[in-house]
């Protein structure tokens, strides 16, 4: 079974349902996970200055 990574963007903090997903790393890239989870950190920052009570949250699917 193959595991991706993603990060989920919620508007609210106590919002069930993200607003949107975004892939973080598929375990079949060519980058490691440390490299790929950087590279999200701009969207990270970015979406919590537009929802400051908002939350970010990773899982595995």
């Amino acid at each position: 079974m193959i595991k991706r990574f993603f990060i989920r963007f919620f508007a609210d903090k106590d919002a069930k349902i993200p607003v949107n997903s975004e892939l973080v790393f598929d375990r079949n890239a060519d980058v490691t996970m440390d490299e790929a989870v950087k590279a999200t950190s701009v969207d990270i920052l970015t979406w919590m200055s537009q929802y400051p009570n908002g939350k970010v949250d990773f899982v595995w699917l």
